[in-house]
């Protein structure tokens, strides 16, 4: 789960996730969802460990364990 949340927040591997929107309404619904599950990765696995998220997502191709 965490992988999928990751690869949602990430876009790390688009061959994964589709994006088709029909209209901006959709596409602003899914920006908000990515939001919400980046911001609750953040609250409840990053803050309690004394790290950030923002970090992890800027490593080469979003690897969460260092390198």
């Amino acid at each position: 789960m965490l992988k999928a949340a990751n690869g949602a927040v990430a876009h790390m591997d688009d061959a994964r996730a589709e994006h088709y929107f029909i209209t901006g309404r959709e596409e602003q619904e899914m920006i908000s969802v990515i939001d919400w599950i980046e911001s609750l990765v953040q609250t409840h696995i990053y803050t309690p460990n004394g790290r950030e998220l923002s970090d992890a997502l800027r490593r080469p191709n979003n690897v969460m364990v260092p390198v």
